[in-house]
């Protein structure tokens, strides 16, 4: 079976067929620069199971979500093509979860282990692994002509965290010992990211957490202030977020959980002069990954999330 497909790579689509597309240069001037569609921004719209709705425009980029069709080539009396199920994609959006800004310490976070802010290391950085939700194939049902996804099983990645060792010691390392001498907890681990006059903007809930590797220092370019590195892995997660954001979270977290998981996702272009451009509905759709932003104490960046989705339909306006 061959596949024919309509892409969409940062918010445009693009007809994948055999016609030959000649540049700007070959067509020798038909077209001038106002003639073309020119996208200068698109908004993000969730809505389904649940209370929240996220519109708003602040995704830096949209990618994928293509509409596929399988094909076969049909008998050579007829030259017909067999048309075959239609399915979507991955859809993958990204966006920064902080404004704009410029200097060392942009993008702050702070780290919690069962409930007290980890006062006794200095944290440096965390690193969250992919959270990864399996897609599995569902019966296609009567008279349907899409392949139907739902999703799977939930796949936690490991949280390393690395801290300055101050004097008087550190929470993790106390941790591991615990661990080493058979008397450990499983603890919950909670990262926040901070905006602007430390407001929340995302948080983190690990529970269960164990640790599973220490790393006591990194005893290079002496001297330095020593290092240490906690590796943990967890058994669930939490995201809690407010306005623009919380659609994300509880959609992500409603997955997670088996339940309510059918989300509907409108991209609507906005094109140079302010004007709509086209409409892409994606409907019945699921997270298959989460990207948790990289949180630095010394990062000058944003910090950025990025989320992919699979739909199960996909309507063009």
């Amino acid at each position: 079976m061959k596949r024919a497909s309509i892409s969409m790579l940062a918010g445009l689509v693009v007809f994948v067929t055999g016609i030959t597309v000649h540049s700007p240069a070959v067509w020798g001037g038909t077209y001038s620069p106002d003639d073309m569609l020119v996208v200068a921004g698109f908004t993000v719209e969730i809505t389904g199971a649940g209370s929240n709705t996220d519109a708003n425009s602040a995704w830096e980029t949209a990618s994928g979500g293509s509409l596929n069709v399988e094909v076969a080539a049909g008998s050579p009396e007829t030259d017909q093509v067999q048309v075959g199920q239609k399915y979507v994609d991955t859809l993958t959006l990204r966006r920064p979860l902080t404004p704009r800004r410029s200097g060392k310490g942009s993008g702050k976070f702070r780290l919690k282990i069962d409930g007290a802010t980890v006062v006794r290391a200095k944290v440096d950085s965390i690193t969250i692994e992919d959270l990864v939700i399996d897609e599995r194939e569902l019966s296609a049902g009567k008279g349907q002509n899409f392949r139907v996804y739902g999703p799977g099983d939930a796949h936690f990645g490991s949280i390393t965290i690395r801290a300055s060792v101050m004097k008087d010691g550190s929470e993790l390392s106390e941790w591991w010992q615990d661990v080493v001498e058979g008397g450990g907890d499983r603890k919950q681990i909670t990262v926040i990211a901070l905006g602007r006059n430390d407001k929340i903007i995302r948080q983190y809930d690990f529970y269960r957490c164990f640790p599973e590797s220490f790393q006591p220092h990194t005893l290079q370019d002496l001297p330095r202030v020593a290092l240490e590195y906690l590796r943990v892995r967890c058994d669930s997660l939490d995201i809690l977020a407010e306005g623009a954001g919380a659609a994300i979270a509880e959609w992500i977290n409603a997955t997670v959980a088996g339940w309510d998981w059918k989300r509907n996702v409108t991209i609507e272009e906005i094109t140079r002069n302010g004007a709509d451009g086209r409409t892409f509905y994606y409907s019945d759709a699921f997270p298959t990954r989460y990207v948790f932003p990289a949180f630095s104490a010394s990062g000058t960046g944003n910090l950025r999330e990025e989320i992919a989705v699979k739909p199960n339909r996909l309507e063009l306006d």
